[in-house]
């Protein structure tokens, strides 16, 4: 191709989208860079979804303004950005997406200035950056590229620059965390960056990559064989009802527009309202019998970008996408005080429901939720102050990003970084200081008290902390640390509870069982824990979550 000396809308266009089906051509070699040896890598899987939300955005899109498809991009990927390193990438391209603001098109050096803006963004997302991670790769290679530059440089000479270095960088960072270098892995997130450079970079070389969106399988229309729904049924439950709509300023004040007008006119024809206003776009989600009321009415604000309406008498699965959640079709009613939880199985839902969750999230490892499921989850409760539990290092980001794009509640992310966390602060729920601040403080004392455990199998040979393991042992996890290797899940068990240095002054002990233990091996954990640790309170339920066959918190 010629070289490209100046960069609009379109061309920003191919390279996100391509970009976007280059890592989702290779992100099951992203999630094995896991660290640990379990079946729960996710990066870049989340990656993707994060990117993905970007490519849909502007996949329709014919506009040439640079500074404008780059924002439709980035405001797409932050309510989509899922796990740690996906929030660091929507954070990248809102950054590149800040200095691309207002301009139609820029020149090499321009596009240069956008990805350093990008990564000294997403830097600022990160409380604690580390080196070695995504965000190394990000600033090296964005600097390499920027220094490089001469005024006859071309946008295909800037990414040459680009990718190599992005290449090296990557192949670096074992050198600067120990943990990576341990597991002989680069780290999954700097890889999966690289990945999508590339694809931006074959893009250029003329590689179009057909873009489709994965999240609907390449499909472009349901099943129509639907038994349960016929010519005598009764509409039971309405239409689940979504769409994106661009005000429009010849029919509106774009720039002061009350949210407001639209959320009184959806209440009074339907319910589950989910309602986000980004400068001039409004997403919403709202279950209603009329949809056709509802979109008429729309149209006096503005156009409809996209109009998604699935009647939920077929649809029925508003547990199996992993943006909906539990009790969302409930009516609201007002509270001081709500909690949403995040779960990674069936059971535990149950229990954390039963202890004083007010919604959940499905999600954990391998299904982070999205920044825009969390605020769903706040928008479907009417509290003044909403507790959240992400129960996962790598979901504490997304939550806390939501909770910066969210006001109408105030928000208190709880640090809880594992399922049995959240387990022990909802067993002790407390609201009786009536202080948001220090009923937030006491949930974050009760979770540091607590040591998590889980047992899952190990899908390679490794040696992490000196244990030995070999594919397909099962392995002990306690806290953050491979403490055990054995050939059975619940010798695994034993071994972990041992390697806790206070086990013999542990009072209680709570189980939860994941769908592959079996009742003989539930009864042969129960008793074995009581005759080795006779001083222990043990409780145990059927979380009936998916990887980890036990999870326990002591």
């Amino acid at each position: 191709m010629e070289p490209i000396k100046k960069i609009n809308g379109e061309i920003f266009k191919k390279l996100i989208i391509n970009g976007c089906q280059n890592l989702f051509a290779n992100k099951d070699e992203v999630d094995d860079l896991n660290v640990f040896p379990v079946p729960d890598g996710d990066t870049g899987s989340n990656m993707h979804m994060t990117i993905n939300g970007g490519a849909k955005a502007i996949n329709d899109s014919n506009e040439l303004s640079i500074g404008l498809i780059a924002k439709q991009a980035s405001r797409s990927m932050t309510l989509s950005a899922r796990g740690n390193s996906g929030v660091i990438l929507s954070q990248f391209f809102k950054g590149v997406s800040l200095e691309l603001e207002g301009k139609d098109e820029v020149d090499v050096k321009g596009f240069s200035k956008a990805f350093i803006h990008g990564y000294q963004h997403a830097y600022t997302v990160v409380k604690k950056p580390v080196e070695g991670t995504i965000l190394t790769v990000m600033r090296e290679s964005a600097t390499a590229a920027d220094n490089a530059l001469t005024s006859e440089s071309s946008l295909q000479d800037y990414f040459k620059v680009l990718i190599t270095e992005a290449r090296e960088s990557t192949k670096r960072t074992p050198e600067l965390l120990e943990v990576l270098k341990e597991a002989n892995v680069v780290d999954s997130g700097a890889q999966g960056y690289v990945y999508i450079i590339e694809g931006m970079a074959k893009a250029l070389d003329g590689q179009i990559l057909e873009y489709v969106n994965s999240s609907t399988n390449g499909t472009s229309l349901p099943s129509v064989d639907h038994p349960d729904f016929n010519a005598d049924t009764r509409l039971e439950f309405g239409y689940c009802t979504e769409f994106i709509l661009q005000l429009m300023n010849y029919k509106v004040d774009v720039k002061n527009f009350d949210l407001d007008i639209i959320n009184k006119f959806l209440e009074a024809n339907g319910n589950s309202i989910v309602s986000f206003k980004d400068d001039d776009v409004v997403k919403v989600h709202v279950h209603t019998f009329t949809p056709g009321v509802i979109l008429n009415e729309m149209q006096k604000y503005g156009e409809f970008v996209t109009v998604k309406v699935e009647n939920m008498s077929v649809q029925n699965s508003d547990l199996k996408d992993d943006r909906k959640v539990v009790g969302n079709a409930k009516p609201k009613k007002h509270q001081k005080y709500a909690i949403v939880a995040v779960s990674s199985g069936e059971g535990i839902s149950e229990v954390f429901t039963q202890y004083g969750a007010d919604v959940i999230v499905s999600g954990g490892q391998t299904m982070n939720p999205s920044t825009e499921s969390f605020i769903e989850a706040f928008d479907s409760l009417d509290a003044d102050n909403i507790f959240v539990f992400p129960n996962n290092s790598n979901i504490i980001m997304a939550a806390k990003q939501a909770a910066e794009n969210y006001n109408k509640s105030k928000i208190y992310v709880i640090n809880s970084k594992t399922i049995a966390e959240c387990y022990t602060a909802l067993a002790m729920l407390d609201y009786s200081a009536d202080d948001p601040t220090a009923i937030a403080d006491y949930f974050e004392e009760q979770i540091s008290y607590v040591v998590s455990g889980q047992v899952t199998y190990s899908i390679r040979d490794s040696k992490i902390n000196g244990v030995e393991i070999k594919k397909g042992d099962y392995i002990g996890i306690l806290n953050k640390d491979i403490v055990t290797s054995q050939k059975t899940k619940v010798d695994a068990l034993m071994e972990m509870l041992k390697a806790d240095e206070d086990i013999e002054d542990r009072e209680t002990l709570v189980i939860m069982f994941g769908k592959d233990v079996t009742d003989e091996e539930k009864k042969e954990a129960l008793d074995r824990i009581s005759s080795t640790y006779p001083q222990m309170e043990v409780g145990s339920f059927d979380g009936k979550q998916d990887v980890y066959s036990f999870i326990i918190a002591l």
